[in-house]
């Protein structure tokens, strides 16, 4: 059912921004990334305050997953402020991943990571199989694993995308991404990023580049 309904041309997938009411300019970042790109139906989830950044950014997630319950979405996609389309992205390439995710049991498809895995198995032509990962600045989470999201009690001590790695062994990334972050100067969930611009950048990259090495010996036998 799900890829009958994602071959119409005028499918969108409902899309949660999660922006904290007082960052403007991250919100206005984001939206502009989606200018013009109709398969996308955007939802602004003000996100969650709490002194810990963390446990505010995972209850939005949580928020954001109970309102795709009520609307029976069978996927959405959660994107983070940060957020900012890589020159890979294409409508055809997004929808035609997730088709294909799906059909494999995926339950977090990632648009682009800054790291966090020890093994990285690629199976197809333009998905990566991964251990574990870092960063949720677009994810697509599929309505297997929304309950689990729901139930789970989160741990202060540590971050979220560890939690939700760790939820399911079921995850890969698109590769090459078609998602990084932008930096700002702060983070809201971080503190790692505030004296270095090049430190998100860098860390995208160098994931990257480690997995561009088995990306290209799979295509390399495929082909």
């Amino acid at each position: 059912m799900l890829e009958i309904e994602f071959q119409q041309m005028d499918t969108y997938i409902s899309t949660f921004i999660i922006n904290l009411e007082n960052r403007n300019e991250r919100l206005k970042n984001v939206l502009k990334e989606f200018e013009g790109k109709n398969e996308f139906k955007i939802n602004v989830v003000n996100a969650v305050k709490h002194k810990i950044g963390a446990v505010g950014l995972f209850k939005s997630i949580q928020l954001a997953i109970t309102i795709a319950k009520e609307n029976n979405e069978d996927v959405i996609i959660i994107c983070e402020d940060d957020h900012v389309f890589t020159e890979h992205y294409s409508k055809e390439l997004l929808f035609k991943n997730i088709i294909e995710a799906h059909a494999q049991g995926v339950e977090i498809l990632c648009g682009g990571i800054s790291g966090g895995f020890q093994i990285a198995v690629p199976v197809s032509k333009n998905r990566i199989w991964l251990d574990n990962y870092y960063c949720n600045q677009f994810i697509v989470i599929f309505k297997s694993i929304y309950n689990l999201i729901l139930n789970t009690e989160f741990d202060e001590t540590k971050k979220v995308d560890q939690t939700l790695s760790a939820l399911t062994m079921n995850k890969m990334t698109i590769f090459p991404f078609i998602s990084i972050q932008k930096y700002f100067g702060y983070s809201d969930v971080s503190s790692h990023n505030q004296d270095d611009p090049e430190w998100a950048r860098n860390r995208f990259e160098i994931a990257s580049k480690n997995l561009r090495k088995v990306w290209q010996v799979y295509n390399f036998y495929q082909s």
